[in-house]
């Protein structure tokens, strides 16, 4: 039997529709379609570069009868509707329109930036600088333009996508759910530290750990920091180790059903550890298992959920003052 996903909720779709969130990777074809957050804004996007390589990120809805454009990436310097023929350049203007004597309807632009190899589109109008705002208080200058991609990996997870932030959003629950990154980190120096628009989490390396390689006149110079993990919000989660970057972005599915998407950017020059990979996707599954656990708790008649801890989930605390606040 088919699982039946119940809507998300309109509070939900509102949030998604005026914030930032990853879309994709950069794609080398001049004419590239994608969606933003399928199964919940499912917005048809088309990401276009013209011949003086100008991108652009355009509706892809023909303003006519509002036929999906394109379905693949693909080369050329025009987009014809395959419902009725209407014409428009790599700008997103109509050139031309069978059945009509001139040409109108061009086609609405979305917001969208870069940081390196990832991709990210707003239906909104917050600045881009106002999203990464967190990333550049603590993680600049970092080489983000010379990351390649590597590994690839989609997790369902049937629980609320806010239970999944909250839960990235401590490491109270590392010692108990996680053995293998405990093992890795000084649980004595992690740090929460709010920041506007996102949380960022540091995690020193024990003695034994790789860490980062912090230039002079940084704020964490001379720490030993595993791995610092950024959320930005409201779905997106940046983590820094010292052989990369890793993305975990969240697209909710409905009110109890989330899809992550997870990628993996390789420095040059650097290589994922051995069994690193293995690590963090142990570290995805037993998130999941939690997360779920939760969402399942929630609905329990007799559930009297407590108080947060100070300090340890004041990340949790941010986010949810966050949510109450839109």
């Amino acid at each position: 039997m088919p699982t039946v996903l119940t809507p998300l909720n309109a509070a939900d779709i509102s949030i998604f529709s005026s914030t930032w969130h990853w879309i994709s990777e950069a794609d080398a074809a001049p004419i590239s379609p994608a969606t933003l957050l399928p199964g919940s804004l499912d917005e048809p996007l088309l990401f276009t570069r013209n011949g003086l390589g100008e991108a652009r990120c355009l509706s892809n809805v023909c303003t006519h009868r509002a036929a999906i454009l394109v379905d693949e990436p693909r080369g050329g310097k025009r987009i014809r509707c395959p419902y009725h023929g209407r014409l428009f350049d790599l700008d997103g203007r109509c050139l031309s329109q069978p059945g009509f004597p001139d040409a109108q309807g061009d086609l609405p632009h979305a917001a969208f930036a870069e940081i390196g190899p990832m991709r990210f589109a707003s239906l909104g109008d917050t600045p881009f600088d106002t999203f990464r705002a967190p990333l550049d208080a603590r993680l600049m200058p970092y080489p983000f333009d010379d990351l390649s991609l590597g590994a690839q990996r989609d997790y369902a997870v049937a629980a609320r996508w806010s239970l999944y932030v909250e839960n990235y959003l401590e490491g109270l629950h590392i010692p108990h759910v996680h053995p293998a990154l405990n093992a890795a980190l000084d649980p004595k120096s992690y740090a929460v530290q709010r920041l506007p628009g996102g949380v960022l989490q540091i995690g020193d390396a024990r003695p034994e750990q790789p860490c980062l390689d912090l230039p002079t006149g940084h704020p964490d110079a001379g720490r030993r920091v595993y791995a610092y993990y950024l959320w930005l919000w409201p779905t997106t989660m940046i983590n820094v180790y010292p052989w990369g970057v890793s993305l975990n972005a969240v697209q909710p599915l409905g009110s109890a059903s989330t899809r992550v998407r997870f990628r993996s950017y390789v420095r040059p020059g650097h290589a994922i550890p051995v069994g690193f990979a293995a690590d963090l996707d142990a570290t995805e599954r037993e998130d999941e298992r939690v997360v779920e656990s939760v969402q399942r708790g929630t609905q329990a008649r007799l559930a009297r959920p407590g108080s947060l801890a100070p300090g340890h989930e004041d990340g949790v605390a941010y986010f949810r003052e966050l949510l109450a606040g839109v």
